[in-house]
């Protein structure tokens, strides 16, 4: 399919032109970074002991922090013999290769948020994210902006790593009842949604 695709979009995409570029059309045409490189177990918590992942909330057990369902077609999606066992089973939600894959996924629904639908306060976002005919939006709200500090009104620079890092740390917590990611696994999940290089 992607032989189809104009050279200069790839390129385009190569280079790190995502402003212009919507989520479906990275995740589906553009080339896949060779980044990141995979972090140890022990670089992908935040105190001395390793992540049990199979005993861990299924966002954090599928690297999939934000809950995202399966539809589109994300990169670093795990298939075949990377699907471990304790994942799987899984009909309704994505599971990815390894937590930055996930955490990427929901930087780029950030961008998504803001380029497509004009959303960058954590109102609008977390709407979006988490609709009250399924969910008590209103206190994910409270609860997000509590834990980064910022006004659930004001229109956040979702462009910015440290907005990015408070803001899917708060999404993290929220959908599973904990953040059990370092400091380094969350920038490499960003670095992969902004395209940033290392």
């Amino acid at each position: 399919m992607s032989s189809n695709i104009p050279t200069w979009l790839i390129e385009a995409s190569r280079k790190g032109l995502t402003e212009t570029l919507p989520s479906w059309y990275r995740d589906i045409y553009a080339p896949a970074p060779d980044k990141p490189t995979p972090l140890t177990q022990q670089a992908r918590t935040t105190g001395p002991t390793e992540i049990n992942f199979a005993k861990s909330p299924r966002g954090i057990r599928n690297h999939n922090p934000g809950n995202i369902e399966i539809g589109d077609p994300w990169q670093g999606i795990a298939k075949g013999d990377e699907v471990q066992s304790y994942q799987k089973g899984e009909e309704r939600f994505v599971t990815f290769k390894s937590p930055e894959w996930g955490i990427r996924a929901i930087g780029v629904l950030m961008q998504t948020y803001r380029w497509k639908h004009g959303l960058t306060s954590i109102r609008g976002i977390v709407t979006r994210w988490a609709p009250p005919e399924e969910n008590d939006t209103e206190s994910y709200i409270k609860s997000v902006a509590k834990m980064t500090g910022f006004d659930p009104e004001i229109s956040l620079d979702t462009k910015s790593p440290e907005v990015l890092k408070k803001l899917l740390g708060a999404i993290i917590k929220h959908e599973n009842g904990e953040q059990p990611y370092s400091e380094e696994t969350i920038t490499a999940g960003i670095n992969l949604a902004l395209n940033i290089e290392e």
